[in-house]
């Protein structure tokens, strides 16, 4: 593996690795620098991609994360046992619910509008999605109208109160009963007034419904199922 190494380092800037057309891709990289004919090439071999600006930006630092991507995709291509040693995920769209801002604020706090991820399939499906739901939405669904109760960033929970995900042990699906599980802590969230209470619960049961193993919802606190719903 070492000499591989080595060699790929060698051979990817001296030696054509595939033949590549005339045009030039990357806006930021002159042909006459003494980089440019051998970004070209790995340009064109598939090993680097740019960014979506279409520049390169060959002073900026290489991070681990872009190196590792980098170096999996030159061994994909010269060692085909590479590939097979870790088999790629499969996926699976799942849908979450989020609140749905505008109609929780004018009239019902448990509102919810759907939205599709993507994630890595798993036999523990319901427990995947829900920990997909409690990171929140992202910034282009919040700027869309979509919010979360998840998380304590305001400080509404109280101090030192941490995410709900923090306070989540896991989920129990049984004759289409689905209890989630919690550690005393998160009753912050899930117990709190009856709006908050809904902007939190109902996006977790909107969820897990979509499973046609779940037809109802309750909680656990620690090991133990609650049932005292404050008003």
């Amino acid at each position: 593996m070492k000499n591989l190494l080595f060699g790929i380092g060698v051979g990817l800037v001296i030696s054509p690795l595939v033949a590549f057309s005339s045009n030039w891709l990357f806006y930021d990289v002159d042909p006459s620098e003494w980089y440019g004919l051998a970004t070209q090439r790995l340009q064109n071999y598939g090993i680097i991609t740019g960014y979506s600006d279409g520049n390169f930006r060959p002073n900026q630092k290489v991070s681990r994360a872009e190196l590792a991507v980098t170096l999996d995709r030159i061994l994909s291509k010269l060692d085909s046992d590479y590939t097979s040693a870790i088999p790629s995920p499969e996926f699976v769209a799942v849908k979450l619910y989020f609140g749905d801002e505008q109609i929780m604020i004018d009239r019902d706090c448990g509102a919810t509008r759907m939205v599709t991820r993507t994630i890595p399939k798993t036999a523990t499906i319901a427990d995947a999605t829900l920990r997909e739901l409690f990171k929140g939405p992202t910034q282009q669904e919040r700027n869309d109208g979509l919010t979360s109760s998840f998380d304590n960033e305001t400080g509404y929970f109280g101090q030192g109160i941490k995410p709900l995900v923090e306070y989540y042990e896991g989920i129990r699906i049984q004759n289409g009963v689905a209890t989630v599980k919690f550690s005393r802590k998160a009753l912050e969230y899930l117990n709190n007034t009856a709006c908050t209470q809904d902007a939190v619960q109902s996006p977790i049961e909107d969820t897990l419904k979509q499973f046609s193993t779940i037809d109802m919802v309750q909680y656990a606190i620690d090991g133990e199922v609650f049932d005292l719903w404050d008003a």
